[in-house]
């Protein structure tokens, strides 16, 4: 995971946690956002795995298989659950 994005997870956590009332951070917006990414991520990671794109016993690969239904859940905004 980018680093930057990593601080910015665990600063939301550290806002979550202390929860001061002087704290004007949009937490709820910025873990949204975090949970995107990681969504986004995780999609990314399943086709960028090289595993994915070998043929299989029927000569169709995963991600032929797949075809483009983990993107196109990601997209809406979805976890894929895999």
């Amino acid at each position: 995971m980018d680093k930057q994005i990593q601080e910015i997870r665990e600063d939301v956590q550290q806002a979550k946690n202390e929860a001061k009332k002087y704290i004007q951070f949009p937490v709820a917006e910025v873990s949204y956002l975090l949970q995107q990414i990681e969504i986004k991520d995780k999609v990314l990671g399943f086709y960028a795995d090289r595993e994915n794109w070998k043929v299989g016993p029927f000569r169709v690969t995963e991600v032929e298989l797949d075809n483009g239904k983990r993107a196109r859940t990601a997209l809406k905004g979805e976890d894929t659950n895999d």
